[in-house]
């Protein structure tokens, strides 16, 4: 279209926005670009909703069907434990404080009562 409408300034416009689309698309920490600045305004927008329920944001975010009751942490809902979450018996594991304990079989076990001693 530029190309139509301003034709001697579609190469360079074409340029910047092969860049662009190189840029916007490079991943870094597995994510490109595009999708870091959508997420870091998605979130940026339910803090500020959360903070204020009744302002402009909450009214972006309510347009968006942004759910603003997950920016409130909950510490009991967060760092609870699994349903069902069986009771680990310690006396099972050995630690190995060195790899080289794996070879020799030294390692420190846990035991559920304390061990009897034997007489020399």
């Amino acid at each position: 279209m530029c190309r139509f409408v301003l034709p001697d300034i579609a190469i360079p416009v074409g340029i910047v926005v092969a860049i662009l689309l190189i840029a916007l698309t490079a991943p870094r920490g597995g994510l490109p670009l595009w999708m870091r600045l959508w997420l870091n305004l998605r979130g940026a927008i339910l803090l500020a909703a959360a903070e204020n329920p009744s302002g402009m944001a909450a009214e972006v975010a309510k347009l968006l069907s942004l759910p603003t009751d997950t920016a409130v942490l909950d510490g009991n809902r967060l760092f609870a434990p699994p349903a069902g979450l069986v009771e680990v018996d310690l006396s099972e594991w050995v630690t190995f404080a060195r790899a080289r304990d794996l070879d020799r079989g030294d390692g420190l076990v846990f035991v559920g009562s304390p061990l009897e001693e034997e007489a020399l």
